[in-house]
């Protein structure tokens, strides 16, 4: 009857083991398999072969192969044997799946024997949920920080500024003439030239900095760290602006994809009014330095366009 029971208890476990979607594995402290399910094999992708005589080493060296950080996973499976630790981590694959990890000891009147381990598939969820934070803090055409990201990004560097004493600046930028081309030739070809301003902005500023689309054909660079001498950091915000002044004002040929006009090359020239904000003071707070910036940018406009101005002192908020 004992053998029985056993046997029955035994039947059950593998049944519920080959039941779940999850892959399990368990090995006692000296590195014997002690069980795993079908699914484990599945998930690691172990050939048949490797099935019939599975040791933890044989084991260890297949599933380092295929992943991003092998020698990270080496080091937290050693780390984990030598604790009574109990969690959940992801691991990278170098093919680009993702796994989570569960693991816990494995406990028999009072001492651990072993460890079990549970590793799920969740590359569709964290696609999805990546997809999902770009769409919250990028801007959908451009692929740019968006006004809430930016938000984050300028209360970084409003922080770093009072740790550091050096000054950052704000660039509010407005395209002068955008608005004949949306008209004469739709919308495609304005969001084309948006796409192409965004990249060339990107590449007049260092990885460092932020560039965001805050909506319409306005953006905003973000330049932090500068120095901690006002008239130097000045000279750096302009030399920084004069490129970028000077890299929109470059002619642009856009490709139209869509519709009765797929095919079509545009030519157009658009330029930007940029306004600066230097900033370090730690009473200066966001609103504020958007209001400097965006003073400024229209003081440009009011200069004939094309063209860069400096917020001072005795600017009018």
């Amino acid at each position: 009857k004992v053998e029985a029971a056993l046997h029955k208890s035994e039947a059950e476990l593998k049944s519920i083991l080959e039941s779940t979607s999850d892959g399990i594995l368990a090995i006692d402290n000296h590195g014997k398999v002690i069980l795993f399910n079908q699914r484990f094999g599945q998930l690691w992708r172990l050939p048949p072969s490797m099935l019939n005589e599975l040791d933890d080493q044989t084991l260890l060296n297949h599933v380092v192969s295929q992943l991003a950080e092998p020698e990270a996973f080496v080091s937290k499976v050693k780390a984990l044997y030598a604790s009574d630790f109990q969690g959940i981590d992801t691991i990278d694959f170098k093919d680009g799946r993702i796994f989570e990890r569960f693991t816990a000891p494995i406990d028999s009147k009072s001492r651990v024997i072993g460890r079990i381990w549970s590793f799920r598939d969740v590359t569709e969820r964290k696609h999805l949920e990546d997809q999902v934070r770009q769409l919250a803090f990028h801007d959908a055409l451009t692929q740019l920080p968006n006004r809430r990201l930016l938000t984050d990004r300028l209360s970084q560097a409003l922080s770093a500024g009072k740790r550091s004493g050096n000054f950052s600046a704000l660039m509010v930028l407005d395209l002068d003439n955008f608005k004949p081309l949306n008209d004469t030739n739709g919308h495609l070809a304005g969001d084309l030239l948006l796409i192409e301003v965004a990249r060339r902005l990107v590449d007049c500023v260092r990885a460092i900095d932020t560039v965001a689309r805050i909506g319409g054909d306005e953006f905003v660079v973000l330049i932090g760290e500068l120095d901690a001498d006002k008239a130097e950091s000045t000279r750096q915000a302009a030399e920084v602006a004069e490129k970028i002044r000077a890299s929109l004002a470059e002619p642009y040929r856009l490709t139209l994809s869509e519709g009765a006009q797929a095919g079509q090359v545009v030519e157009h020239r658009c330029t930007a009014s940029i306004g600066v904000a230097l900033f370090h003071d730690p009473t200066a707070c966001q609103a504020d330095t958007l209001k400097w910036a965006d003073a400024a940018m229209y003081l440009a406009k009011e200069a004939g366009r094309n063209t860069v101005q400096f917020h001072t002192e005795d600017s009018t908020l």
